[in-house]
């Protein structure tokens, strides 16, 4: 699983997390990079264990298809909201997991 990017939704279907997975840390966890949704940068790790990310957790390959995805959700939580869409938030993701020196 390591490299691949998700998003993950709450109990009523909106979008909650979107990030890369970086690395297993031991049986059943995994640190996962998240995406700030104010600046498009994943700045921040967090932990998961593997039920925590099933069910609720879509996994994608590569990056275009996981931008295009948070993009398409975007879109749909700016329609279903009575509040003026904002500008959609493009995920920067680099070649790599971040480096400790961006933590």
């Amino acid at each position: 699983m390591e490299g691949l990017y998700f998003v993950s939704f709450t109990k009523d279907h909106k979008l909650h997390y979107c990030g890369q997975i970086i690395k297993q840390l031991e049986l059943g966890y995994w640190l996962v990079s998240l995406v700030n949704f104010l600046n498009g940068n994943m700045d921040c790790g967090m932990v998961y264990h593997l039920r925590e990310m099933q069910g609720n957790w879509k996994i994608y390959d590569t990056k275009e298809e996981w931008v295009q995805k948070v993009e398409y959700f975007q879109r749909q939580a700016s329609r279903q909201s009575s509040k003026p869409a904002s500008p959609p938030v493009h995920p920067t993701v680099s070649s790599g997991p971040p480096s400790p020196s961006d933590h």
